[in-house]
């Protein structure tokens, strides 16, 4: 499941299972709560490989999250939060020539 520089994700959850589970026991937290909150990030970083690293191009994630953000734009002025109306995917103007500033 976890290939190539994703393998780093393991020994980071571990490390944040551990740091997670010391701060839960030190907070007297009782044992299946700090079980469950430890085991998040190592559960999160399960997810996020097996659905967006796995057999998909490399951007695949950067493009869930563009995508994201502009549907959060476009909700936001369809409820009138922002006042113009979120461009996806538009190139820009190319800039003058310089002869047209003399």
């Amino acid at each position: 499941m976890f290939r190539g520089r994703y393998t780093v994700l393991v020994v980071v959850s571990a490390m944040l299972f551990m740091m997670l589970f010391g701060i839960c026991s030190h907070l007297g937290v009782d044992l299946v709560p700090t079980i469950a909150l430890s085991l998040a990030p190592g559960g999160l970083s399960v997810l996020w490989v097996v659905t967006c690293v796995n057999d998909k191009p490399e951007s695949y994630t950067w493009d869930l999250l563009l995508f994201g953000r502009f549907q959060l734009r476009q909700w936001l002025f369809s409820q009138g939060v922002i006042g113009r109306p979120p461009e996806f995917n538009l190139r820009g103007l190319a800039p003058p020539h310089p002869t047209e500033y003399e």
